[in-house]
């Protein structure tokens, strides 16, 4: 088993691998076309062009087949959601020899934000919708949610949850609430990212290395579908990462390796929390595509936080 630095294992071994096969379970809850050698495809639980799922609203249609893709109106087709609070707080910073950390920027409300020990481009956005996407698969039992549950009542239970997870104020790291668990074939089906073992493992940890201090909007139970904003006291990461090699070519390369993610952060659970209160975008599926093709240029906070 290998941890991230400044990582403990936060749960026992066996139970650790027990959550590795969490979303492979979620498949023995259909048996329709259960078979002994049926194999994992997560890609049957996912948006595609060929079949758009419409489970968050009524207005949006479900489209089977590919000729119905083409077919179907600008706004009704889309792959993929992402949350919203991340993409509103969140300003892109390049890699570059002249970068000051911590990054400093001003948000819209006039507040300064900061971003340490990383960089934040539009691949980082990209994994954190698949993994948000993964949880949301997780929460509703093989399917999106359909009813807003936000984990947090008020502002005040955003601020005492902080406290709680404030490294300075416990010891050792703390336990999580959500986590997901996934392969590489997973990541790669749920992206379309051809990469290697490696360089998904390179790729999650410089996700999961960036910590931010920045003003994060939120819908919370007590405002239902009003938009607060928490100004964030500490620096935090969106979540804490392990990894496990588990298929080896015969000369040792890694070919794939198993995930734990666990979102154990304020950050974390403030993304996890708009998740479950579906304070989401739906993302048309050509937009990643046209992601992949732009180097360096990324237009990507766009979203009117009003």
């Amino acid at each position: 088993m290998t941890w991230n630095s400044k990582n403990t294992p936060p749960i026992d071994h066996s139970e650790l691998r027990k959550t590795f096969e969490s979303v492979r379970r979620l498949e023995t809850q259909n048996k329709i076309e259960c078979s002994e050698n049926k194999e994992y495809d997560i890609l049957d639980y996912l948006d595609t062009p060929e079949k758009v799922a419409a489970e968050y609203d009524e207005q949006y249609v479900r489209v089977e087949h590919q000729n119905k893709f083409k077919e179907a109106p600008e706004d009704k087709i889309w792959s993929n959601l992402s949350e919203r609070g991340m993409n509103i707080a969140i300003r892109p910073a390049y890699r570059s020899k002249t970068t000051d950390f911590p990054v400093e920027w001003t948000d819209k409300w006039g507040y300064d934000c900061y971003l340490n020990h990383g960089y934040w481009e539009a691949k980082n956005y990209r994994v954190m919708d698949a993994l948000g996407y993964m949880l949301l698969l997780k929460e509703g039992g093989n399917t999106l949610p359909k009813e807003n549950n936000p984990i947090f009542n008020d502002l005040g239970d955003v601020m005492l949850r902080e406290n709680q997870l404030n490294p300075d104020n416990c010891q050792g790291k703390a336990s999580a609430r959500y986590s997901i668990g996934f392969t590489d074939s997973d990541f790669r089906k749920m992206t379309g990212l051809k990469l290697s073992s490696l360089e998904i493992l390179n790729l999650l940890l410089e996700t999961q290395r960036a910590e931010f201090k920045i003003t994060f909007p939120v819908r919370l139970k007590s405002t239902e579908a009003k938009q607060q904003v928490h100004r964030m006291n500490i620096y935090s990461r969106f979540f804490e990462l392990a990894a496990e090699e588990f298929k080896f070519r015969k000369d040792g390369v890694v070919q794939e390796r198993r995930y734990r993610v666990l979102f154990n952060t304020i950050l974390g659970e403030l993304f996890v929390n708009n998740l479950k209160a579906r304070f989401n975008d739906r993302i048309d599926q050509r937009l990643y595509a046209l992601l992949l093709l732009l180097s360096g240029i990324v237009v990507w906070n766009f979203y009117d936080a009003s």
